[in-house]
């Protein structure tokens, strides 16, 4: 059984970015005590059927006790009765297990929404449609509309057309970003701005490159309503999770390494070197919104001295965020 953290107010989210929106309403409201932890999320233990690996990396809930799940190998679930208490049973849909529990109603089941997926690790709603999802969620109903996916080589979109839960289309809103092939080059969001532009970071690699070395690694990028990107900020190293802030700011949070000397929560704006040199070339490229910040000496030096750009957060490194 693995256990999945939801939020009561019922927002999709990314891996990592429950620790970043925590970070902030500790910031805003104030720092919470673990006996306060209820009041904002509660610990659900989800059964899951024989053969299903559940490797979460996104969760969106859609109300009437359902969620929408994407795993990193490539799935995305949608989770009946996934807020049960006392869970008798978890089956797939279509299986004889289905058949033989279908009077139980403290079973939990699966259905495959989609698969073949490269490592979907968030989900994200139109404000829009979000702003339909969130009704259904208050008045007991299920939401099924379509839902913005990252993969760790494009933003897309899918749609379920007959409501039977089950994509019938995947769109590619934009893929303007490559890869070289290598494992670390993960896509972390999207998230919707109050724009409704949808933003997404990109881990750089570690090791080889079979496909040749690629711009963009390292960088914020937008991408706007036309499915165009934009290449907003630049030296992330490994960002692992991209929120909207309730202060109407862009927060990621970052992995500890070379040129990052602690974990951290950022806030990104357009413009920004957050002081990583790997994507350094892709700012002399004529669509970046990146000023070239020199060259940086081969030593390991401290960014972060005299910099404009302050971290919001920094997590100690072996209570918090050892990788």
């Amino acid at each position: 059984m693995h256990s999945l953290r939801q939020t009561n107010s019922g927002i999709g989210i990314g891996r990592n970015a429950i620790v970043a929106m925590s970070a902030i309403a500790a910031m805003t409201c104030g720092i919470a005590t673990a006996a306060d932890e209820g009041t904002y999320w509660r610990l659900v233990d989800v059964p899951e059927p024989e053969g299903v690996a559940h490797e979460v990396g996104a969760v969106l809930p859609l109300g009437g006790g359902r969620i929408m799940t994407a795993t990193r190998r490539g799935d995305v679930w949608i989770v009946e009765n996934a807020y049960e208490a006392a869970p008798t049973v978890a089956v797939l849909a279509g299986s004889p297990e289905d058949d033989a529990t279908s009077d139980d109603p403290h079973r939990i089941r699966f259905i495959k929404y989609a698969d073949g997926l490269q490592e979907p690790l968030g989900l994200a709603v139109h404000p829009d449609e979000d702003a339909k999802r969130r009704a259904a969620i208050a008045e007991g109903r299920s939401w099924n509309g379509p839902v913005h996916v990252a993969q760790r080589g494009e933003v897309s979109r899918m749609v379920d057309l007959d409501e039977d839960w089950r994509v019938d289309r995947v769109e590619t809103v934009c893929d303007d970003w490559a890869i070289s092939g290598n494992y670390h080059e993960y896509t972390f969001g999207p998230v919707f701005d109050a724009n409704g532009d949808l933003w997404l970071t990109l881990n750089r690699p570690f090791g080889s490159e079979p496909f040749g070395k690629k711009d963009w690694r390292g960088w914020a990028i937008r991408v706007d309503e036309d499915g165009a990107m934009h290449a907003e900020a630049a030296g992330l190293r490994s960002p692992c999770g991209v929120e909207m802030g309730p202060d109407g700011n862009l927060y990621y949070t970052d992995n500890q390494g070379e040129w990052c000397g602690a974990s951290k929560m950022s806030i990104i704006e357009r413009g920004d070197f957050h002081g990583h040199p790997w994507g350094i070339a892709s700012t002399k490229r004529p669509e970046s919104l990146v000023e070239f910040p020199g060259d940086i000496p081969e030593q390991f030096i401290n960014l972060y001295e005299n910099s404009p750009l302050q971290f919001s957060v920094a997590a100690d490194f072996i209570k918090l965020d050892n990788s």
